[in-house]
């Protein structure tokens, strides 16, 4: 696992990635950069094509609770628990080099873990389909984090 961690990392260049988003994806880097606005004062909404349940409403929450429903629809927190906006942050980070981006993504990250304690399939926070999502968005966020060296030791 060591060796293919490696070689991910060796393979991953910031500033290439940096050049070739503001070159050739500029339009939907002014999405995400417009999402990261929000999303650092806590306001979500997810009007993304890929959003499983749409909402093109703004909702903030503050502070940050995670089973909270938005306008009594339960999908909502869904989409905010499966925490696929949390990529968005290595984005603008990778972008702008930004490291408030990465503050606030490890805040997400973070309160979410000392939050949640009970796991249950039915939950509003760790249903099952929204688990694994989120699981797969962890994953890919921290292989970046550690690429870019933006972990603690005691965060590991």
């Amino acid at each position: 696992m060591k060796e293919e961690r490696r070689q991910f990392f060796e393979r991953v260049d910031g500033n290439q990635c940096r050049d070739y988003i503001l070159s050739h994806c500029s339009k939907d880097y002014e999405k995400v950069k417009s999402s990261l606005e929000r999303l650092m004062d806590n306001r979500f909404m997810f009007d993304s094509p890929w959003d499983m349940e749409s909402c093109s409403k703004i909702h903030q929450i503050q502070p940050m609770v995670w089973d909270q429903v938005f306008e009594d629809d339960p999908e909502w927190a869904y989409m905010l628990n499966r925490q696929e906006y949390l990529l968005q942050f290595m984005i603008g980070y990778v972008v702008e080099g930004d490291k408030d981006y990465i503050q606030k993504c490890k805040f997400f990250l973070f309160d979410w873990i000392e939050q949640v304690r009970e796991f249950s399939p039915q939950s509003l926070m760790t249903r099952t389909l929204d688990t694994g999502i989120r699981s797969f968005s962890w994953l890919k966020l921290l292989l970046l984090l550690l690429k870019f060296d933006m972990l603690e030791e005691k965060e590991l």
